[in-house]
């Protein structure tokens, strides 16, 4: 039988969503670090505008990233540059109850409920 380890403060990280200048264009990425440093080292390797749309604050947060990229897998152009609609994206950050279970699985969703994750707009 395999132990889980227990989750704790250093499991948190952030699943991030960076817009693409006024397209809907959309990096969905984690960080461990301040989701506004990931976006500072994105902006030096590019000539367009990336803004910080939002973030999850998780202690799943490769996990959640692994759903949501399998989520919008048709929506994708290259890499982690998804071309989804701010809808989408709002629904996640303000009602993360809104997605499906098969979109998340169980134990993140949990996460998201039992308040050990929050979602920031900006």
């Amino acid at each position: 039988m395999t132990t889980r380890k227990k989750r704790t403060k250093e499991d948190m990280g952030h699943v991030y969503f960076i817009r693409k200048g006024n397209e809907s264009i959309f990096k969905i990425g984690v960080t461990r670090n301040d989701p506004d440093i990931r976006l500072s080292k994105l902006q030096v390797g590019t000539s367009d505008k990336l803004t910080l749309y939002g973030y999850i604050h998780t202690q799943y947060p490769y996990e959640l990233e692994y759903k949501l990229h399998k989520k919008f897998g048709r929506y994708r152009l290259s890499g982690e540059w998804f071309n989804i609609s701010e809808i989408d994206i709002n629904i996640i950050l303000q009602k993360p109850e809104a997605i499906p279970d098969w979109a998340l699985g169980q134990r993140i969703l949990g996460c998201l409920a039992d308040g050990s994750s929050t979602m920031t707009q900006h």
